[in-house]
């Protein structure tokens, strides 16, 4: 690197302020620590979900399916059972850990000041993925490329291998993220190879060993077993492909060109690192390309603020990491080094920050840190704050006394999205496999949720009629409604909340087929009458163009729009699952607590179904319909 050779340069006082202050500034506003209380919304929900199951051992892969993995809550720990001082343990060692790794980069390394102080622009920019959000962002990711590029450029082996250990983690944290960890160590070793560089067979042989060695042994401690390992890795992937067609969702126009105007100027600055620094080009398209695509894709899958975010912040990530090797030497870098920041915070500004000052002050200033460490210190005030936050959630979102009596402790699962409200109740809760309904994405996913109910199902299980992205609840997760209407019956019906208890006998003994047809979509089907109730299944499949969307962008959703025979017309998001769907379609409570004493109300009595939507041009035009009833 014609930046970097030769001896380091005098530093003088300013220098080292700057070097220090910088590295006191990043590791302030990347702090890690955080901790989970109940909210009642669907994040909160499955964050508690992990760790009620890491509380009471339950096994990735056999007992709970999610795409996060069996460590995910160390991120975002609850009080439940000893999650939240494990939680804090953890954090406070990858806290030292990046306090370290930018103390050896901004202090100890030779790097110049120019490219130190681009280097923290830029990762400031992307703390709002790890420090704020819905979801528990992962510093592990962004420590191991930081160490992986310092040896890159500088050597050492302990920043080698530390690197290597934290990517080998990752599959215990996301199991997707292995995608990603593929992608990086094998851009970092084609790189080694073509550099021909002295000691790559020692390089090569680390990376081969130590991400899945430490993978395995971890897991091992963790899960106790590999018994569910297959079943975690299945589940995963099945969770990735019905992501893209169950979770597709257009953003605005505005996020949607920021996004491609981010990724445009990405390309322009490798482009631009390649014509100055040939060597640095080479090495960091390897090694982000799978990462940026990665990030990318997941974006425009989903084009809300938060994912579009977690984009930008890891476009930001990246950008930080190649300012480390600008060689600030060559004319107009300066000017260009300058321009690409301003374009990439206005993008940043009109998207992570919102154009809000506040936001954008609280994720450059760590304005939440003092209370996370000072609530942390206070081991026992965080506690019992914790468990009162917990309380005032349940008596706000909780059950209604008198279900809540009738429960007791018995054991008690959720259909409903939402229920970290169970913590403070001090429900005996049983997870379903797929921790949320709206998750089970795909036929094996929802038939999971439809065993358990069927051989594991708890004696009571409650029902909130709430659904995401204008889907009607059984249709998310048909199998597994059908298998809790066969077992189960209305108990008690309150404002919020239906209650279903387990029959001694099954209602039916299983589904008969009695028609099947072919249908197009828009075209308009006609349910058939019946006296006794009615069931019916769709199958369709991805077309050239469907299974190509699928594979880089994302499916757009698929309606259906239900004529009742009373007149009304309500229209749903339709996610093509096979299970069974009933011909009396509930919408309220009321409904579903009828449909469940076994008389369905005439108002559920659906005339005729029509698919259609943006989405439909993905699939083939002719799909199967079978109608069924059921059999003893």
């Amino acid at each position: 690197m014609d930046s970097q050779a030769g001896s380091p340069p005098t530093m003088g006082k300013a220098d080292h302020f700057w070097q220090w202050g910088l590295s006191i500034y990043l590791s302030w506003i990347l702090c890690p620590i955080r901790y989970g209380t109940p909210s009642d919304t669907i994040d909160s929900t499955w964050l508690f979900a992990l760790n009620w199951a890491a509380a009471h051992h339950l096994l990735f892969g056999r007992d709970i399916v999610w795409t996060y993995g069996p460590l995910a809550y160390l991120l975002m720990p609850f009080d439940v059972g000893h999650n939240l001082a494990k939680g804090l343990v953890f954090q406070a060692v990858l806290w030292t850990l990046l306090v370290v790794a930018l103390w050896d980069l901004l202090v100890r390394s030779n790097v110049p000041l120019r490219n130190l102080q681009l280097f923290s622009i830029f990762l400031a920019l992307s703390s709002a993925n790890y420090s704020q959000g819905p979801y528990p962002g992962s510093l592990l990711l962004p420590l191991a490329l930081i160490l992986l590029v310092h040896f890159r450029f500088h050597g050492g082996m302990v920043r080698y291998v530390v690197a290597l250990v934290l990517l080998g983690l990752v599959p215990l944290f996301q199991l997707v993220g292995t995608v990603v960890v593929f992608g990086l160590l094998g851009g970092f070793l084609l790189d080694r190879l073509f550099s021909r560089a002295p000691g790559v067979i020692r390089e090569v042989t680390l990376a081969l060993l130590i991400p899945p060695a430490i993978a395995t042994v971890t897991y091992r401690i963790v899960e106790g077993s590999f018994d569910g390992l297959l079943a975690y890795v299945r589940s995963s992937r099945e969770l990735a492909q019905g992501y893209v067609l169950a979770m597709s969702s257009p953003g605005t126009h505005e996020q949607w060109y920021f996004t491609m105007l981010a990724l445009a100027l990405l390309f322009a600055v490798f482009g631009l690192l390649k014509a100055a620094n040939r060597e640095a080009a080479q090495f960091f398209v390897l090694i982000l390309a799978v990462p940026i695509m990665f990030a990318l894709r997941h974006a425009l899958v989903r084009q809300d603020s938060w994912h579009v975010t977690q984009f930008f912040c890891f476009a930001t990530l990246a950008l930080a990491l190649i300012a480390l090797t600008v060689p600030f030497r060559r004319p107009f870098v300066e000017g260009l080094s300058a321009t690409v920041l301003l374009l990439f915070f206005y993008l940043w500004w009109g998207t992570v920050a919102a154009r809000s000052f506040p936001a954008a002050a609280s994720f450059l200033s760590g304005s939440k840190v003092p209370g996370l460490i000072w609530d942390s210190l206070h081991y026992s005030s965080l506690d019992r704050s914790l468990r009162e936050a917990a309380q005032r959630n349940a008596r706000e979102f909780g059950l209604e006394p008198a279900i809540r009596e009738i429960v007791g402790h018995e054991p008690v699962g959720f259909l409903s999205a939402n229920y970290d409200r169970a913590l403070g109740d001090d429900l005996n809760l049983s997870l379903f496999p797929v921790v949320q309904n709206y998750s089970a994405y795909t036929p094996y996913l929802d038939e999971r949720n439809a065993d358990w109910v069927t051989s594991r199902g708890p004696r009571f299980l409650v029902f909130e009629n709430l659904a995401i992205d204008d889907r009607h609840v059984w249709t998310e997760a048909p199998a597994t409604w059908a298998a809790a209407y066969r077992w189960y019956q209305t108990r008690a019906v309150g404002k919020r909340h239906l209650l279903l208890e387990r029959r001694d006998q099954p209602r039916f003994g299983h589904f008969e087929s009695i028609r099947s047809s072919t249908m197009q979509f828009g075209e308009s089907i006609v349910v058939p009458t019946s006296v006794d109730p009615l069931f019916w299944t769709m199958h369709c499949s991805l077309n050239r163009e469907g299974k190509l969307r699928a594979l880089f962008l994302s499916v757009p959703e698929v309606t259906m729009a239900v004529h009742y025979e009373n007149g009304h017309k309500k229209t749903f998001r339709s996610l093509e699952q096979e299970g069974p769907s009933p011909g009396n379609l509930p919408v309220n409570l009321a409904q579903f607590a009828h449909m469940f004493d076994g008389r369905p109300s005439p108002d559920t009595a659906v005339q005729s179904l029509q698919f259609g939507g943006p989405g439909g041009s993905s699939y083939q035009q002719t799909c199967l319909l079978q109608f069924f009833r059921m059999a003893p």
